[in-house]
């Protein structure tokens, strides 16, 4: 069996970049998060090597499918504080591969945001930004070039204002386009080949007719990637019919929550053994006032695992509530305590995403080397 088979993210490319870059602390905490996931441990002895912080849980724009956009109410709204997320990075960034920053808010929001990217940068790691562009001009697209970014998605999902605003409510998707032309005309002024940037289009019935527009406006402007892509969909006419259906192969019932992937195993969960979700184990996310929820996917405030700002981390990650969630992921033992994890109807179908460039050592002629840096601090 090949070893990224046995393991889940395991990759030789990856583990050689990390040995020439002489970032041992981070080869070492990688290789053993990989055998307790194997090893289905409760108690890991490790930290995540994959983080979601978020800049802001605030956002300009009314998505009605988002918990921020269509105000439910049931996060602490706000923006992460420098100094707050200082003492999370300084303690995760000597181990972490890669750092997403965005989850239920637009990040640009955030006065500080790009100096918390230049500073994770500092720590030798991928980097990732998602946004809408709405929030964003010339001084921005100078100040991201700065950072070191090396990932943007654009959220626009339309390739005309009268369909990019039936989900981005509140949008402009001319203003989107052209703060996106001012990016990649700086990117281009620079010769600069980060950040790399995808299209993210999220496919609705009411857009599946300009994916194709979308995808020529992409290339034609010079955009990295289009990605077409499914979303969590409540509502059953918004299920695409057509094109859609390469998306979401397995309609489901009125009334109940559209899958967001297409149960393939391309992250191999099933392939190597391992417990239906990795995200106990290799992932964490830290909210805009320090709450830390278990995956991404988690909605309301109270079925978070702790605060990331209350004190030290690494105990935090093995606490009553990560002990019981990897349990029951392992083994299916149901948390004598309420649990989110084991309520999860999405488990397994949003691990943490392993990129694929890991393998082939770079993506977009960019060595895996020049993507994670050198360790200054």
């Amino acid at each position: 069996m090949r070893l990224e088979n046995f393991f889940y993210g395991l990759r030789l490319r990856m583990g050689l970049a990390l040995m020439r870059l002489g970032l041992w602390r981070k080869l070492a905490n990688y290789l053993r998060i990989e055998l307790d996931l194997k090893l289905r441990r409760e108690t890991t002895r490790a930290l995540p090597y994959c983080l979601v912080i978020d800049p802001a849980n605030a956002c300009t724009l009314r998505c009605p499918f988002c918990p921020t956009g269509r105000n439910k109410g049931t996060r602490t709204k706000g923006l992460l504080r420098w100094e707050d997320y200082v003492k999370v990075m300084d303690q995760l960034g000597p181990y972490l591969l890669k750092t997403e920053f965005y989850n239920w808010g637009e990040p640009t929001l955030n006065p500080r945001l790009y100096d918390m990217i230049s500073y994770a940068k500092g720590f030798g790691m991928e980097t990732y930004l998602s946004s809408h562009l709405n929030d964003f001009g010339p001084e921005d697209a100078r100040k991201m070039l700065d950072s070191g970014l090396d990932f943007l998605i654009l959220s626009f999902d339309g390739a005309s204002q009268e369909t990019y605003a039936r989900y981005r409510e509140g949008g402009d998707f001319d203003k989107a386009l052209e703060n996106l032309r001012v990016l990649l005309s700086a990117r281009a002024a620079r010769g600069a080949k980060k950040p790399f940037i995808a299209w993210k289009f999220l496919v609705f019935r009411h857009n599946e007719h300009e994916i194709e527009t979308a995808r020529d406006l992409s290339r034609s402007l010079g955009v990295d990637l289009f990605l077409p892509a499914p979303a969590a969909i409540p509502l059953a006419d918004w299920v695409p019919v057509k094109e859609g259906a390469r998306f979401y192969p397995e309609k489901k019932p009125a009334g109940e929550t559209q899958t967001m992937l297409n149960h393939r195993d391309s992250l191999r969960v099933k392939a190597a053994a391992l417990p239906t979700c990795a995200w106990p184990w290799l992932g964490a996310v830290v909210n805009a006032n320090g709450s830390v929820s278990p995956c991404c996917g988690v909605e309301d405030e109270k079925d978070d695992f702790g605060s990331a700002f209350a004190g030290p981390l690494k105990p935090l990650f093995n606490n009553e509530n990560f002990r019981a969630a990897r349990a029951f992921l392992a083994s299916g033992r149901k948390p004598e305590s309420p649990n989110i994890c084991a309520s999860c109807g999405f488990a397994g179908d949003i691990n943490p995403l392993i990129p694929s460039w890991w393998t082939t050592g770079k993506i977009y002629s960019m060595p895996l080397t020049a993507i994670l840096g050198r360790e200054t601090r």
